[in-house]
């Protein structure tokens, strides 16, 4: 009886390894190797194309912005989405029923480089949202970058990319997921505290506003929305 039962539990162990540990959409995520991608607001765009910049050295998808701001990005704080509830009261026991939907915040760190090129590419997008100067607010259609893109991957055994990032080249595996958000723009800038105590990186924490999320999480839906984009030449993704 002990070894028909030392059967049975072998089999659920072989099971579980082979349908889920085994199995790749079934194993377990991983929390590192991960993408960022930015799509420019006109207002960091070239003049020629309608911005606000003399050249196109505040374009984000390409050049060492799309390479700082995903490269030396450290931490991201992917949003949470929850269902906002009202009730009113029948006779007998409060009836909750759902109003709307909500997102929390979203903030990324950044390691910042020496050049502090990415504090400048954040505080010019900030100043010309809203110009000290005279107190005027630029149009909304023209500081919200029209998407954000986290993409998150995963290693596999043949780690061949279904297709390329951006502009990257490299390899990063297979691609399982992306979060998405849509008209964005940044709203706080965090601090930097400098000190001479023991030499540390340092970082910048950005928080952005969005007002859609969208969570894609298989391949195939991944594949067949942001192919078309390429082959469109459209930027952020």
């Amino acid at each position: 009886e002990s070894r028909g039962l030392g059967d049975v539990y072998k089999r659920q162990v072989d099971g579980f390894l082979g349908s889920m540990i085994k199995n790749k959409k079934n194993s377990p995520a991983t929390l590192n190797k991960w993408t960022v991608s930015f799509a420019s607001p006109p207002i960091l765009q070239p003049r020629n194309v309608g911005g606000d910049s003399t050249s196109d050295k505040m374009v984000l998808e390409k050049g060492d912005p799309a390479r700082l701001l995903d490269y030396y990005a450290m931490n991201v704080g992917l949003p949470s989405r929850q269902i906002t509830a009202a009730q009113f009261q029948p006779p007998g026991a409060s009836v909750r029923y759902a109003t709307n939907q909500a997102f929390s915040e979203m903030s990324i760190e950044f390691m910042i480089p020496r050049s502090q090129y990415t504090r400048s590419i954040f505080e010019t997008w900030v100043n010309r949202i809203s110009r000290d100067s005279n107190q005027y607010v630029d149009f909304y259609d023209r500081y919200c970058s029209p998407k954000v893109r986290i993409y998150k991957w995963e290693t596999t055994s043949q780690n061949i990319n279904q297709f390329d990032v951006q502009y990257r080249s490299n390899s990063l595996g297979e691609l399982t997921g992306c979060w998405e958000m849509q008209n964005v723009f940044p709203y706080n800038i965090g601090s930097i505290q400098l000190n001479n105590e023991q030499n540390t990186l340092m970082s910048l924490s950005v928080a952005v506003s969005y007002t859609h999320l969208r969570a894609h999480e298989t391949p195939e839906h991944l594949v067949s929305r942001i192919r078309p984009e390429k082959k469109k030449g459209g930027g952020g993704g």
